[in-house]
């Protein structure tokens, strides 16, 4: 088993689970996507090969926090349809 390693770290087990920066990525455009209507586009974060797989919407809120209780509803709404 290859040793996942972070600014010379070793990670445990949560840190090579953890979905990472390109994953997050995707969630981002793909729930941009929905938002502003564009579902063709929008599926394609859905293909993002771990995204499905490790990708939470409470892993997207705590990497992008947002002040506005409206804006994260919208967001995590886009996210669910998703199927994150």
């Amino acid at each position: 088993m290859a040793v996942a390693r972070r600014g010379g770290r070793r990670l445990g087990r949560a840190g090579r689970a953890s979905p990472g920066a390109h994953v997050l990525i995707a969630m981002i455009a793909a729930a941009a996507h929905v938002l502003s209507g564009d579902a063709t586009r929008a599926a394609i974060g859905r293909e993002c090969p771990r995204a499905k797989q490790c990708a939470h919407r409470d892993d997207f809120c705590r990497a992008f926090p947002m002040k506005s209780d409206a804006m994260r509803v919208r967001v995590l709404q886009a996210l669910a349809q998703l199927g994150f």
